[in-house]
C-alpha cells in the first residue's frame, strides 16, 4: 500500500532548476486572480507540454493530472501522486503548500516525471483558463527555467463511457470495505447487450441473465450513475467448475447473487456495487481519451 511523505521543497526546488526550460507564451484565456472558483471539483488532463520550446512526450501511456478540490489540490504523472494545499494569488499564481508524496517505487522515466510536476508546482506557475482548457506556466524569473503545460478539462478529455453497449473487463472487487485484484486469462467481463440483458464472463465460464438496468432518465432517480437488478443467471454458478481461479468467479457471481446493485461510471472505469457492500470494478475494453504528450 502507498506511503505519503511530505516534500522538501529545497530539495525539490534544486530539481527544478535542474531543467533546460524556457518561458513560452500562454496565448488567449484568463488568469485567475483572487480565488478559484473556475476549477474546484474538476479534473484537468495534460494535451501539451512544452519544454524549451519544444513539445515534451512524456512516459507512453501517462499523461498528467490535476484535481482541483476546495482549497487543495493533487497532481499524478502516472506513478506517485501529489497532494497539496493551494491558494491562487492576485496575480494568478498558483501557490502550495504542506506537499505530500506516495512513495510508489518507479522506472527511471516515470521518477523523472514526478521530480517535473513537482518542480512545476512548487513554481508558483500562473494559472490561465479558456474554457475546458487551462494552461500552468512559469518563465522561471530572474532568468532561469520556464515551462508550460496545457491541460483539457476530464470531462471533455475522457467522457464517462457508455454503460450499455460498451464490453467491460474486472479489474478487481470490493468486499466489505476491502478491494482487491487477481489477474487471470481470460479476464471477467460483462457486456450490457441493452438495457435488460447482461451477458459476461465470470473468469470460467460465459455467462447470460436479465438484467435491468436503469440510468434514471425514466422512472425517477436513481443511486449512483444507474442501478441494475439482477435475475436468474444461466447457466447457474459452481465453484466447483473453477478449481483454479475459485475466489476470483466467487467474487464475480457474488455480485450477481446480491440481486441489486448500483452503477458508477467515471472515464473508462465502472463500479458496480451491490446493495451488500460487494462489488466488481471494471475497465472499458477500448479506453479512449487523448494520449498525453
Amino acid at each position: 500500500m502507498a506511503s505519503t511523505r511530505p516534500i522538501d521543497m529545497k530539495h525539490f526546488s534544486l530539481l527544478f532548476l535542474a531543467f533546460p526550460f524556457i518561458a513560452s507564451s500562454c496565448g488567449e484565456g484568463t488568469s485567475v486572480p483572487n480565488g478559484d472558483e473556475d476549477l474546484t471539483g474538476r479534473t484537468f488532463w495534460s494535451s501539451r507540454v512544452t519544454v524549451d520550446g519544444v513539445i515534451r512526450d512524456l512516459v507512453d501511456g501517462t499523461r498528467i493530472q490535476i484535481t482541483f478540490l476546495e482549497g487543495s489540490v493533487s497532481v499524478s504523472a502516472g506513478c506517485n501522486g501529489v497532494g497539496a494545499g493551494y491558494t491562487i494569488d492576485a496575480e494568478g499564481r498558483l501557490i502550495v503548500d504542506e506537499l505530500a508524496m506516495t512513495e510508489i517505487g518507479c522506472d527511471a522515466p516515470r521518477h523523472a516525471q514526478d521530480e517535473f510536476v513537482v518542480s512545476a508546482l512548487t513554481s508558483r506557475p500562473r494559472v490561465t483558463v479558456d474554457g475546458d482548457t487551462i494552461v500552468l506556466s512559469s518563465d522561471g524569473g530572474s532568468g532561469g527555467p520556464g515551462f508550460e503545460v496545457e491541460f483539457l478539462d476530464g470531462t471533455v478529455a475522457d467522457p464517462d463511457r457508455a454503460v450499455v453497449g460498451s464490453r467491460w473487463t474486472v479489474t478487481g472487487f470490493i468486499t466489505g470495505e476491502a478491494a482487491w485484484s487477481m489477474a487471470f486469462e481470460p479476464a471477467g467481463w460483462v457486456e450490457f447487450v441493452d438495457e435488460s440483458t447482461l451477458n459476461g464472463h465470470d473468469g470460467c465460464s460465459e455467462f447470460a441473465l436479465p438484467a435491468e438496468y436503469s440510468d434514471g432518465s425514466i422512472g425517477g432517480p436513481v443511486d449512483g450513475d444507474g442501478e441494475v437488478q439482477f435475475g436468474e443467471r444461466l447457466p447457474e454458478y459452481s465453484s466447483e467448475v473453477c478449481a483454479d481461479n475459485a475466489e476470483y468467479a466467487d467474487a464475480f457471481n457474488a455480485l450477481l447473487a446480491a440481486g441489486r446493485a448500483s452503477v458508477f461510471v467515471e472515464g473508462t472505469r465502472m463500479t458496480i456495487v451491490a446493495v451488500d457492500g460487494n462489488g466488481v470494478t471494471f475497465t472499458a475494453l477500448e479506453a479512449a481519451g487523448p494520449t498525453a504528450s
